[in-house]
């Protein structure tokens, strides 16, 4: 797996071409791309990025979008591309105590920040 922060903590924004390059070699042999989210919302809105976030969906296999560095109270949303990978996922953020009973309240919050 190839796990890299968009943007990282210094501010630094992957471009299109980069991410594109990133993610071909990481399909070239047989690696998954994971993309931290925890900052996206300051990457998509940075005037150096041309990424969009269906340019991250279409690149990455997973990727999460932060909630509270992104405006939102708390939470993360977490995208997988192949429904394979997500295959127990639940069971684990259950057994880990973060899966939360009421996360469809979580989940408005996340379609308040993509739309628009």
């Amino acid at each position: 797996m190839v796990y890299i922060s968009q943007c990282t903590e210094l501010g630094s924004i992957y471009s299109k071409a980069e991410l594109m390059e990133i993610s071909n070699c990481c399909k070239s042999n047989k690696l998954l791309l994971f993309i931290d989210g925890a900052r996206l919302g300051t990457a998509l809105t940075s005037s150096a990025n041309d990424l969009t976030l269906k340019d991250i969906a279409s690149l990455a296999d997973v990727f999460y979008i932060g909630g509270t560095k992104n405006g939102a109270l708390l939470g993360e949303a977490i995208v997988f591309q192949d429904h394979k990978l997500s295959q127990g996922f639940d069971y684990y953020l259950k057994q880990k105590g973060a899966l939360m009973a009421k996360g469809r309240v979580l989940g408005a919050q996340f379609l308040a920040l993509v739309q628009g």
